[in-house]
C-alpha cells in the first residue's frame, strides 16, 4: 500500500491544500503527525529529518515524508504518472555539495524530491528559487539524518521559475541518490 500511495504522491499536494481550505473554514490550523515548529534565536527554524517509514514532519508549506529506502531504487522503475513528468531519477549523491536544478512551470506547478541519504553524515538540504545560492524556499532548510530517506513537496502550487535542490555534507562525502517529478 506505501508503495501504490507513494507513486501518486505528487497529487497528495493538491489533498494537503483541500485540508488547509478545509481546516481554515472550521477555523483550525491543520497540522499533520510529527510537525515541526519552533525557531532559534535567530528565528531560523532548525529541522532535522529523521523517523520511520510512514512519518510526515510538516515544516510551513513543505512536507516532508520519510520512506523505504527501497523506494529510491524503485522509483525509477515505476511509470510516470500522467499528470507528472520527471525532471531527473536516481542522481547520484557524491562529494561534500551539489545542486541539482528542476523546472517548474505554469503547466507544471507542483514538483516533489526524493532523496536518499546512504552516507555516514548528515546532509544539510535546501531549495532556492532562480540558481543554486538564488532565495530560500521557505521551510525548506533541513538536516537530512544519515541514513534516512524522504520525500518533499509542496501543499502549495509554486511560481514558475528554475529551482535547485541543494546538498552539503560537510567535510563528509555524500553518498545517496536523489529523484525528482513535476505535476499539474
Amino acid at each position: 500500500m506505501m508503495k501504490k500511495l507513494t507513486s501518486i504522491g505528487l497529487v497528495c499536494a493538491m489533498c494537503m491544500a483541500l485540508m488547509s481550505v478545509v481546516a481554515a473554514a472550521e477555523g483550525e490550523a491543520p497540522q499533520a503527525a510529527n510537525s515541526v515548529s519552533g525557531s532559534t534565536a535567530s528565528g531560523a527554524h532548525e529541522v532535522v529529518i529523521e523517523g520511520e517509514p510512514g512519518d510526515i514532519i510538516v515544516v510551513g508549506d513543505l512536507v516532508f515524508e520519510i520512506i523505504d529506502p527501497e523506494e529510491m531504487e524503485e522509483l525509477a522503475s515505476q511509470p510516470v504518472p500522467y499528470a507528472s513528468t520527471t525532471r531527473w531519477t536516481n542522481v547520484s549523491l557524491s562529494g561534500t555539495e551539489m545542486s541539482k536544478k528542476f523546472e517548474v512551470t505554469s503547466s507544471y506547478p507542483y514538483a516533489k524530491v526524493w532523496i536518499s541519504n546512504q552516507g555516514k553524515g548528515d546532509i544539510q538540504f535546501t531549495i532556492t528559487r532562480g540558481s543554486d545560492t538564488g532565495t530560500l524556499v521557505s521551510g525548506s532548510d533541513v538536516t537530512i539524518k544519515a541514513g534516512t530517506s524522504t520525500s518533499v513537496y509542496s501543499t502549495n502550487s509554486w511560481p514558475a521559475d528554475a529551482y535547485y535542490a541543494n546538498f552539503t555534507c560537510g567535510s563528509a562525502n555524500m553518498k545517496g541518490l536523489t529523484s525528482c517529478r513535476v505535476a499539474s
